[in-house]
């Protein structure tokens, strides 16, 4: 009985916070492609320095919208079987 109440209680958070984590996945799939952009253009230049930082931007922006992704696919968004 608790536990159909807390439940329930999470998939109404989950459905209310759901469009700010979409937002910040799509913040990161900018994000990640102005970082792929930023190190082409370092590539394109010959700066080695400027690469470097480049993957490194390219690196954490990835991990960023791989985060915002596992956020917006969390359990609540496939309601268990009964």
């Amino acid at each position: 009985m608790i536990g159909e109440f807390i439940y329930g209680a999470h998939v109404a958070f989950q459905a209310v916070t759901r469009p700010f984590r979409q937002r910040r996945a799509i913040a990161a799939l900018g994000a990640l492609s102005d970082a792929k952009d930023a190190l082409r253009w370092a590539k394109f230049r010959g700066n080695t320095r400027a690469q470097a930082a480049a993957e490194v931007a390219v690196f954490k922006a990835r991990t960023e919208q791989l985060r915002a992704e596992l956020a917006l696919n969390t359990f609540a968004s496939h309601p268990r079987a009964r």
